[in-house]
């Protein structure tokens, strides 16, 4: 599914949306007619997989807005010829479409990467474990892309995928910057060695000039060749926005941000990237409208108000923003009774919790996003009026991991330190706020 998506989103004119899983719409509960108009789509392509033993049955079906099947098919294979079956489908809903298949088109469709076929799978999988985004989906993710490359060495996909594991690992803090930066650039070379038009590397060598070698040039040279080259990818949509929201080109991030939702409609990555830029540009309202976006896609109750914690306080609704710390101690079992937080409401107001939220971070010894933890807590001394104790924090925040101060430049809630020397100090060390 993940590489029939990806050949499709090749093909020029044909708009390829990320496949949306039984676990956000049920075909029985909702009719096409339903499912396209929900998700803007013209066609859904949807399949079944039987297996038995060594062999395989695929039911594949095209099926339009209106639930006419335009094309389907079934095929049986053995584990072994599966690579056959991915091309063959590829260029089946292109020509069931009626789209011209031009020499490229079908060069796109029918490229093989690797010939090996148990090479393929392990690198699939290894992508399913990298977009869990845990510190353990990326290990187990980088243990699978290795185990495809000790089969076929010539694999340029799994090395992106080592490449992409070390630099989203490294970004969250899962890899020291010492062991992940010099591990993804190592990756990066060798993918690029062998594929020199490799969307995924480029894509990834786009986030590494942004976030750790703060050449902006490079990153825009890289990203902008990467949707070149595949423009339905959708993480060189959000990263190319990330980009942008770091240089300040903020109604381009805008635009990307959207494309990316639209090209992938449920990945929370992408939709969390949404709040976060709504943040950054103080339309706290529509922060407000994603965190419960966000909340409905994944039901994660104590993100959700922590989230609604941060944008209440830039708000000044300070009764709202109570409320939430009040969810936030229950859910996240802070062990503060609910009379000690009344009584520091009652006696401090909202400085008082937002003091004691601080203490709490300060407390956690072994977060492993601590560069984000300190970026929090600049933001929260900013609040209370301690400018110069949200200057250290994110120098500490730098030290540790330069890659988020990045998105901190051209974020509102730090305009109140752009007069101050040090702060300038610190931007000028990733070229930004120079002039």
């Amino acid at each position: 599914m993940y590489d029939i998506q990806n050949r499709l989103s090749h093909v020029q004119g044909l708009i390829v949306k990320s496949s949306i899983g039984s676990e956000h719409i049920s075909i029985v509960k909702n009719s096409i007619p339903q499912i396209s108009k929900e998700f803007k789509v013209s066609y859904i392509l949807e399949g079944s997989m039987i297996k038995k033993d060594d062999r395989i049955r695929i039911y594949i079906h095209l099926i339009d807005a209106e639930a006419n099947i335009v094309w389907s098919s079934q095929y049986d294979h053995d584990i072994s010829n599966i690579l056959g079956f991915v091309s063959d489908v590829s260029i089946q809903v292109v020509q069931s479409l009626h789209a011209p298949l031009q020499f490229e088109n079908i060069q796109k469709l029918d490229k093989q990467y690797t010939f090996n076929e148990k090479a393929y799978l392990l690198y699939l999988e290894g992508r399913f474990y990298y977009r869990l985004r845990t510190e353990a989906s990326y290990h187990k993710s980088i243990e699978l892309f290795n185990k495809a490359l000790q089969i076929d060495s010539g694999y340029s996909l799994a090395y992106a995928g080592l490449a992409d594991s070390y630099l989203t690992g490294t970004w969250n803090g899962y890899f020291s910057v010492k062991e992940g930066i010099p591990k993804c650039k190592m990756y990066l070379k060798k993918a690029l060695n062998i594929d020199p038009n490799l969307c995924e590397a480029h894509t990834t060598c786009g986030g590494l000039a942004t976030y750790f070698d703060s050449d902006y040039k490079m990153a825009e040279q890289h990203l902008k060749l990467a949707l070149e080259l595949n423009p339905g990818y959708d993480r060189a949509n959000k990263i190319y926005a990330e980009y942008l929201d770091v240089v300040g080109r903020k109604e381009e991030a805008r635009n990307y941000i959207n494309k990316a939702h639209f090209l992938n409609p449920t990945y929370s990555e992408i939709l969390n990237l949404s709040f976060v830029f709504y943040c950054h540009v103080g339309d706290y309202e529509k922060a407000l409208c994603e965190c419960k976006r966000l909340y409905d896609l994944d039901k994660n109750e104590a993100r959700y108000y922590e989230k609604c914690f941060n944008v209440y306080l830039e708000l000044h609704k300070d009764s709202l923003a109570f409320l939430s710390f009040k969810k936030m101690n229950e859910l996240k079992k802070y062990g503060i009774t609910i009379a000690e937080l009344e009584r520091v409401y009652a006696k401090k107001n909202i400085d008082g919790i937002v003091q004691l939220h601080i203490d709490l971070l300060n407390s956690q010894n072994n977060d492993a996003l601590t560069s984000y933890r300190k970026i929090f807590l600049a933001e929260y001394y900013i609040i209370i009026g301690e400018k110069q104790k949200a200057i250290e924090s994110l120098e500490e925040s730098y030290l540790i991991n330069p890659a988020p101060v990045h998105r901190v430049y051209n974020n509102v809630a730090f305009q109140t330190l752009k007069s101050e020397p040090k702060y300038r100090d610190l931007m000028k060390k990733i070229n930004l706020g120079i002039n």
